[in-house]
């Protein structure tokens, strides 16, 4: 799952079109996606939601704030930017999870 979903969003006027008709998308997601993500829990529920898990797990740990350090301790260095691909694999984790 992590990495490997893209999530349905209406299309912004400064992105490209990439010759994908986004109502047959949505149609895809809601629909034919859905059922196979039905079909994969159905096959492996443990494994579905521990991915599904890993994957909220990972975009929590992604947006963690750093602790505030005391006064007297030295500064840790800045957290690594969260890359950009996480919240779209928070919202793919959890259309998995209401898909089943």
């Amino acid at each position: 799952l992590r990495g490997a979903a893209m999530p349905a969003q209406q299309p912004q006027p400064q992105q490209v079109d990439c010759g994908v008709d986004f109502h047959e998308y949505a149609s895809f997601r809601e629909n034919l996606l859905s059922a196979a993500l039905r079909a994969c829990y159905l096959g492996g529920r443990t494994f579905f939601l521990e991915s599904c898990a890993a994957a909220v797990d990972e975009f929590c740990a992604a947006a963690a704030p750093a602790p505030s350090p005391s006064p007297a301790a030295p500064r840790p260095p800045p957290p690594p930017a969260v890359p950009p691909q996480v919240p779209y694999q928070l919202e793919a984790a959890l259309f998995c999870l209401g898909a089943v």
